[in-house]
């Protein structure tokens, strides 16, 4: 991912407020995310459960999208590769 520290700055008036994400060195985190790790933290979860949380999210939500992908795919060219 290309980061520039300025190039939020330069978007248009408003827009800045609205992008998707808190840019770093290292890669983004989503500001979604940022909302809920204050709470969270407050709350006694440690920053090594929220990773661990995050990712098994992350696997879940891969999976179902393959496994869809998997069935458009056996639709599509009538194959059952469920046998």
């Amino acid at each position: 991912m290309g980061w520039n520290p300025i190039s939020v700055g330069l978007l248009p008036h408003g827009y800045g407020n609205k992008f998707p994400a808190f840019l770093t060195w290292r890669g983004a985190v989503d500001l979604d995310i940022i909302d809920l790790m204050r709470p969270l933290f407050d709350k006694g979860l440690r920053p090594e459960a929220l990773s661990d949380v995050l990712l098994e999210m992350h696997s879940k939500t891969y999976t179902r999208h393959y496994i869809n992908y998997e069935r458009k795919l056996e639709l599509q060219n009538g194959i059952d590769i469920s046998a």
